[in-house]
């Protein structure tokens, strides 16, 4: 309970006066040494978390145009931190991820190109409260919504990598769609999931939503639905959790214990605070454990999943010679004929004919249901080949003064006050900071080296 506060004495009045003014009512200085005191907490008010300080400064009284050039300045250093943090967390060192010092130089790493990861939804209710930037919007429609684009940005990374989704409320967990690499499946749920969400009040719930979470029945589907897959696949399990607590039949702790023997990597994001127990199944299993501070950073720490992580040191140092996979390239049949297809069970026009057993699928990659071959085209095995070899990091450039540069992707004129320059340490050539992004996070090819 708040104490009301007392009338201050003169010295005390003294002493406070850049608080409050002496001639106000005891009222309003009450009001106004309680605003004060919360003002001075950090992090209070979220209408003064949304804007940084750099716009504040930039108001300053300054020559004509220095403004919008601070502005954008400010805005090209952002993304070039983001761009260069990404490139240390996926290509440097594992160890990056869990804080420790980056190397001076790179170090070789192995890295699975045929992933197999299950995405897991908090659908507690805890999920149902409403997102920290609109109260009108509940987490559920926040998070559900960034887990669709997470979708289409991990197949357009990993196009040989299989995708499953598992839910857990009331104290159990459940798969909602079992790994698959079709993208139309997996956002046709999230979109009933999203419905769901929609309609969800308090006094009429919906069955997909409420209860609490439970962390080890999630561990625990995941393990048998990933301990049987063979180790050429890496073996991944991301949970969004939205509580405090977890409701657990068992010792969680040995659950974990069969992830990190089956090198089952466990990465967590709280959308809470930070918890012990999903501190140490990251830490354990070596995934990544992180705690967002508002809706892009979630984001960004999501997305952060799509490229394939670092082998862990355990599964590297099993691996003597790395394992051999049998793969298919099927000829493509003309739309004029009609055949029957595996993949739907229908008749339809065109498709793909396996070279082994002359059965027929709509898209690209399948594995064949006949004979257990892997489909693929060629496409496919580039954009998932190139996570092995990634372009190097561009370096900060020191632009002299009055030198005119351009970028050599876009050919925008980089001034030297409101643009970053960055260079290719290969071929020298020098590059924005919007084309420093797409080659690194799109592209995945330098066009001055090639």
């Amino acid at each position: 309970m708040i104490q009301p506060h007392e009338v201050p004495s003169s010295s005390t009045q003294h002493h406070d006066a850049a608080d409050a003014m002496v001639d106000e009512d005891h009222d309003n200085e009450n009001e106004l040494t309680t605003y004060n005191a919360h003002k001075n907490d950090a992090n209070t008010y979220r209408w003064e978390q949304r804007y940084d300080t750099a716009g504040v400064d930039a108001l300053e009284e300054q020559p004509i145009g220095d403004f919008m050039n601070r502005i954008m300045l400010e805005k090209e250093l952002s993304k070039r931190e983001r761009v260069v943090k990404r490139h240390q967390l996926m290509y440097w060192n594992a160890g990056a991820s869990a804080g420790k010092s980056l190397p001076q130089e790179k170090t070789i790493i192995k890295k699975g190109i045929i992933r197999f990861l299950y995405l897991v939804i908090d659908c507690s209710n805890g999920i149902m409260l409403p997102s920290n930037h609109d109260e009108k919007t509940s987490r559920a429609q926040s998070v559900i919504s960034t887990a669709k684009e997470f979708i289409k940005e991990y197949f357009d990374q990993n196009p040989l990598s299989q995708l499953g989704l598992i839910t857990t409320k009331n104290g159990v967990a459940k798969i909602l769609k079992e790994l698959t690499g079709n993208v139309k499946l997996l956002i046709a749920e999230l979109k009933k999931l999203f419905d769901d969400a929609n309609r969800h009040t308090s006094s009429h719930p919906t069955r997909s939503f409420g209860g609490d979470p439970s962390l080890q029945n999630v561990l625990t589907l995941s393990y048998d639905s990933l301990h049987q897959i063979p180790n050429y696949g890496s073996k991944e399990v991301v949970i969004i959790y939205c509580s405090l607590s977890t409701c657990d039949p068992d010792n969680i702790f040995d659950t974990i214990k069969l992830l990190r023997d089956k090198n089952i990597r466990v990465s967590v994001i709280s959308l809470d605070a930070e918890l012990y127990i999903c501190k140490q199944i990251a830490k354990q299993t070596q995934g990544t454990y992180n705690v967002p501070m508002d809706d892009e950073s979630f984001k960004e720490m999501l997305m952060a999943h799509a490229a394939p992580p670092p082998t862990t040191t355990t599964y590297a140092q099993k691996i003597v010679a790395p394992p051999s996979m049998r793969m298919g390239f099927p000829q493509r049949r003309a739309h004029t004929l009609y055949s029957m297809c595996l993949c739907h069970k229908k008749i339809t026009p065109g498709g793909y004919i396996c070279p082994r057993c002359k059965s027929k699928y709509c898209d690209l990659p399948v594995e064949c249901a006949t004979c257990g071959l892997m489909l693929v085209s060629s496409p496919h095995l580039a954009r998932s080949y190139h996570h092995l070899f990634p372009v190097q990091q561009f370096v900060d450039y020191a632009k002299k003064e009055g030198e005119q540069l351009f970028c050599y992707g876009c050919q925008k004129q980089l001034s030297t006050e409101a643009h970053i320059a960055v260079q290719c340490p290969s071929c020298t050539h020098i590059f924005c900071v919007e084309c420093d992004a797409f080659i690194h996070e799109s592209l995945h090819n330098c066009p001055g080296c090639n």
